[in-house]
């Protein structure tokens, strides 16, 4: 029998799109959307280290 793993679903409007991801992979990308999304000025957006994507944020890293 193959490993479950448990994914979330998401459906969002503006791009008339379904995502379905792993669960934990969701939360990173949660987690660093919240995180640009928290930043007051573009250098704090820039320090914000990406684990599953690449920064939306122009001089941001790439993810580690």
């Amino acid at each position: 029998m193959s490993e479950r793993i448990p994914v979330v679903y998401g459906y969002l409007d503006h791009f008339d799109s379904l995502s379905i991801l792993p669960e934990q992979y969701a939360i990173d990308l949660a987690e660093e959307i919240q995180a640009v999304a928290n930043a007051r000025t573009w250098g704090e957006a820039r320090r914000v280290e990406f684990r599953r994507s690449e920064s939306p944020v122009p001089g941001g890293g790439e993810p580690r």
